[in-house]
C-alpha cells in the first residue's frame, strides 16, 4: 500500500522505499520524531520508525500479518515475500514481490523451505497475537 511522507527540512523530497512501514507504526513514530515518550499500560502494536522516515535507515519492520474482516489470517508478508495459507481448497502461495508486484506467479511448490519457515513464522506471530489481544478502544488510564 503506498504512502506519502512529507515533512519540510525533515524528510528528502522525492525520495522512493520499497521497504515495509505500517499505519500502526504512525503513533511511536510521530512520538519519536516530536521526543515524546509514550505512556502505555502495555503493548504498543507499532513501531518507532522515525529513523527509516527521515534517514532512510532500513525500516524496524520486515513482517506484516494479513488478517479477513472474520479475524482470520489469511497471509504474511517478510521481506521480499508474501505466502498465502491454503484457503477455500486452493493450495497454499508464495510470491516474490521483488520479482512478481502482481502475485501471478505461486512460486510455493519451488520454494518449499520458505513455504516452511513462513507457515511457522505466521503461527507464532498469530498465537502472540491472541494471547496478548485488547478490546478494541481499550484503556486502563484514568
Amino acid at each position: 500500500m503506498p504512502c506519502v511522507v512529507w515533512g519540510p527540512s525533515l524528510v528528502k523530497p522525492g525520495r522512493t522505499e520499497h521497504q515495509i512501514i505500517s499505519s500502526i507504526d504512525i503513533l511511536p513514530t510521530i512520538a519519536g520524531i516530536v521526543g515524546q515518550e509514550l505512556e502505555t499500560n502495555g503493548l504498543i502494536d507499532g513501531l518507532d520508525q522515525k529513523d527509516f522516515i527521515l534517514s532512510g535507515t532500513p525500516s524496524k519492520c520486515d513482517t506484516v500479518l494479513y488478517y479477513s474482516r472474520r479475524g482470520k489470517v489469511q497471509a504474511i508478508r517478510k521481506g521480499d515475500f508474501k505466502y498465502f495459507l491454503s484457503k477455500d481448497g486452493n493450495p497454499p502461495a508464495l510470491y516474490d514481490l521483488k520479482e512478481d508486484i502482481a502475485e501471478s506467479k505461486n512460486i510455493a511448490h519451488q520454494q518449499p523451505q520458505i513455504v516452511n519457515a513462513l507457515d511457522k513464522k505466521i503461527k507464532e506471530l498469530d498465537q502472540e497475537l491472541t494471547e496478548n489481544k485488547r478490546t478494541a478502544g481499550y484503556t486502563d488510564h484514568k
